[in-house]
């Protein structure tokens, strides 16, 4: 049963986010377009600053997510509904202050930053931009908590991607009739009240026997100062790039970063959908301390996880710099198209996706303590080489600077999951030298095989239904080759599941 949810869940959001990436890209090309590259800058600096606003619901959700996997096993709603009341409240503390950030941002942003708009615009751009974050805060926290530790998270997926379909939409008919951007994301802001009613109505026909306002215990949630810590130091690992370029290299090289990273996030938010998915079966097996079957599906999360990466490793090979020779056409206030920053954010795109993955067995664990070390040793690398790779190397230096960083936090990640699994630490050097091999073997072989010649989307659609389906064989093929054993078991096991749903 929990392989099933989870394989559901796996699917429903890696579904829901395809269609959130796809809508994703649109957007900033379409700034870009109507309103020019320091616009998105702009944009995305503010999205960033609303990130590290988010900071006060950091903790919360994770620490209620943590908390409720247990009462959920026993199905003790009881106590359920205790951990939602505490969690409710804690949600709309957290929203209060958010509005108040927002207000001082307001004032502040726009004095201290060059922006392409006025004051008052600007004022407006930034609680709009906000309106996000305060109905997570204010509306759906609380919901999103209960569907993720039930193995539902694929529910609150799937009502995302319908939102910011919404949201894309306003976004792309106000740009091309020619709307000031402040009001064009005020308009799109009003998707957001949506996804509020639609999963508040979900969560009450499925779980009524589950209130929201009963009497707490003063410590119903446990790790919740923890929890917030670890937030607070993979936001800034994350997303102090952002408002570093801001401030050290201007809003046009936060649009060409952005424009990178884009990508990069696109995937790590692929990635992530299947860290999500298997992360509450994870958490049920180890709140009933079932040491087989968490060693058996952290094998198999590593096998599965390192193909799929050494996949899109050599698909980016491939695709990553026409992609955005293509999307950028037609822009020429900016220069876009870096070699350096092709390889960069390749190699930080992989790194990332398998540190998160040792983050993920972490905290689902409820080991935060246990990595706050590591955690804070890894933004002092991320910040310090950051900050001196800007005035070294530009742009470069930045992602440099996270490359490492992200690095040696993969290593400590990869150190500490033995206590939890059981699996030794060679278990995933080796996969993950495989991966590299196998994404090395396909993106040089087809290199070797065929001429890319890419000058048009229809070009590089074209040529992606080649080189696709080329590096997922070839790069199975090398994972058969070099682990024969785990990729026989691993294919029984499937074809299991696959006779077993029909």
């Amino acid at each position: 049963m929990r392989s099933k949810r989870s394989f559901a869940n796996i699917t429903l959001s890696l579904t829901s986010q395809l269609v959130v990436i796809l809508v994703g890209f649109i957007v900033p090309r379409f700034i870009i377009l109507h309103y020019g590259s320091p616009v998105n800058g702009l944009v995305l600096s503010l999205q960033q600053v609303m990130t590290y606003f988010m900071l006060v619901e950091s903790g919360i959700l994770g620490a209620s997510v943590f908390a409720l996997y247990k009462p959920l096993a026993e199905k003790d709603y009881t106590r359920v509904s205790e951990i939602l009341s505490h969690s409710s409240r804690s949600f709309n503390r957290a929203g209060t202050y958010f509005v108040g950030l927002l207000a001082i941002a307001s004032v502040v942003y726009p004095m201290v930053v060059k922006t392409p708009i006025t004051f008052l615009e600007t004022s407006i751009l930034i609680f709009a931009i906000g309106a996000n974050g305060a109905t997570s805060l204010y509306g759906i926290g609380k919901y999103k908590a209960l569907l993720t530790s039930d193995q539902h998270i694929g529910i609150v997926d799937s009502l995302n991607a319908m939102v910011t379909i919404l949201y894309t939409l306003i976004i792309i008919v106000l740009a091309q009739l020619g709307v000031p951007v402040f009001l064009v994301y005020t308009a799109a802001s009003l998707a957001y009240s949506l996804r509020f009613i639609l999963l508040r109505q979900y969560c009450k026909r499925k779980y009524p026997q589950i209130g929201f306002r009963s009497e707490t215990e003063k410590h119903a949630i446990p790790n919740q100062r923890d929890v917030f810590l670890q937030q607070i130091l993979g936001l800034i690992v994350f997303n102090f790039a952002t408002i570093l370029i801001t401030f050290q290299l201007g809003l046009t090289a936060v649009s060409i970063y952005s424009i990178y990273n884009l990508v990069a996030m696109a995937i790590l938010l692929l990635m992530g959908s299947v860290n999500n998915g298997i992360s509450a079966g994870m958490g049920d097996a180890i709140a009933r301390n079932q040491k087989d079957v968490i060693a058996a599906a952290y094998k198999e999360f590593i096998f599965i996880s390192m193909l799929i990466l050494s996949w899109v490793g050599a698909c980016l090979t491939v695709l990553y710099r026409p992609f955005i020779k293509v999307y950028v056409k037609g822009v020429s206030d900016a220069a876009y198209l870096d070699n350096t920053l092709v390889i960069l954010f390749t190699v930080f795109i992989l790194i990332s996706a398998m540190r998160n993955q040792g983050g993920m067995m972490m905290t689902v664990a409820g080991q935060y303590k246990c990595i706050r070390l590591g955690s804070i040793i890894e933004v002092i690398l991320a910040v310090g080489l950051s900050i001196a790779g800007g005035f070294v190397w530009g742009l470069s230096g930045v992602v440099a600077g996270r490359v490492i960083a992200t690095f040696y936090r993969w290593i400590d990640f990869g150190l500490k999951t033995k206590a939890i699994t059981g699996v030794p630490s060679r278990f995933l050097w080796k996969r993950a030298l495989i991966m590299v091999i196998g994404a090395l073997t396909a993106s040089g072989l087809f290199s070797f095989l065929f001429q890319t010649n890419i000058q048009s989307l229809k070009d590089f659609f074209i040529q992606a239904i080649l080189v696709v389906p080329f590096n997922f064989f070839v790069a199975a093929a090398v994972f058969v080759a070099l682990d024969y054993r785990l990729s026989r078991r691993f294919l029984k096991r499937a074809l299991h599941m696959i006779r077993s749903k029909g």
